[in-house]
């Protein structure tokens, strides 16, 4: 779970380094260009309780639908633990495919893979053991799996979940940058009570929100994020932008959401801007800052070194 100390941002690699020259990237493009893209295999690992026929449709579905992506279909834990040094834009897993070891063998995965966020499609009939399980051995990367109860799923849903789940880190209609402060929200049908929140990462488009409260999301909520504007964006006029949303993704746990931004006018539009503006300068003047430090260092370890080939020894 992110922890609200500091605001922290994924940013390309070269801004820094070509920050103040002629191709620096304007704003509005550092704001909407796309996360490269990650390819290579769709992993489908299941157990009795999914049908021959379902699988083999799945597998149809994803080579139909992925033609430049391998699709693998290990049998055993041992197969499918052979599958960790591979690229995985999908993991399609049921939950009783190496019986009570499969949870656990996905958090191996999730381990072995380090950073590379590797999503994961729960297939189970018996969701409440699944969430129960997940929430003790996976809460820490439930911002990119799912589950479906296998029996109770029509084959187009299971197929548009599949679609979803190796499309949406790579097709966002805006980048969305990670960071963790402070959000009050509150939920229409909620009446007046306010929820203290974590936003994750933020968007023009949209947000990561994670409950801290004792409250789980549901899939009609509307909700008013209150967003410290003040705290990040100086002589807005306002120490607090309230944006309203719709939940458009309910992680596992139930505690975190996507939210899509609902009609909003120019000038939420233009504070949102300023907003994601803000905490880019602040991460890029931190990354030029880190850069100078290491370049600095490097020049003195230069130095130490030349001073040391031309000093001549007592010997001589």
């Amino acid at each position: 779970m992110s922890e609200k100390k500091e605001v922290t941002i994924d940013s390309p690699t070269k801004t820094e380094e070509s920050k103040g020259g002629k191709n620096t990237p304007g704003v509005v493009d550092y704001l909407q260009s796309p996360r490269k893209k990650r390819k290579n295999f769709i992993v489908i690992a299941t157990g009795p309780a999914v049908d021959s026929e379902t699988k083999q449709a799945m597998v149809r579905f994803a080579k139909q639908q992925y033609p430049k992506f391998a699709v693998s279909t290990p049998q055993t834990k041992e197969e499918f633990v052979r599958q960790f040094t591979r690229n995985i834009v999908l993991a399609i897993v049921s939950d009783d495919f190496t019986g009570t070891e499969t949870l656990p063998l996905v958090k191996r995965m999730k381990q072995e893979k380090h950073e590379s966020a590797v999503p994961v499609l729960f297939l189970t009939n018996s969701p409440d053991s699944l969430i129960k399980s997940y929430s003790e051995l996976l809460a820490p990367w439930q911002e990119v799996d799912e589950y479906v109860i296998t029996n109770l799923t029509p084959r187009q849903y299971l197929f548009a979940k599949i679609k979803s789940g190796v499309d949406e880190r790579y097709r966002r209609r805006s980048r969305r940058y990670k960071v963790s402060f402070p959000a009050a929200f509150t939920v229409l049908n909620q009446g007046d009570r306010k929820f203290s929140g974590t936003i994750l990462d933020l968007s023009i488009h949209g947000a990561l929100l994670r409950v801290n409260d004792d409250y789980t999301f549901n899939k009609n909520d509307q909700i008013m994020i209150h967003i410290p504007l003040g705290k990040f964006v100086k002589s807005t006029g306002t120490d607090i932008l309230r944006v309203g949303g719709r939940i458009k993704r309910i992680f596992i746990a139930g505690d975190t959401a996507g939210i899509a931004w609902d009609n909003l006018s120019e000038y939420k539009i233009a504070s949102l801007t300023s907003l994601l503006t803000s905490i880019i300068d602040q991460t890029i003047v931190r990354q030029a800052s880190a850069t100078r430090a290491r370049i600095i260092k490097a020049d003195a370890d230069a130095l130490i070194a030349t001073n040391r080939d031309i000093v001549p020894s007592s010997s001589e």
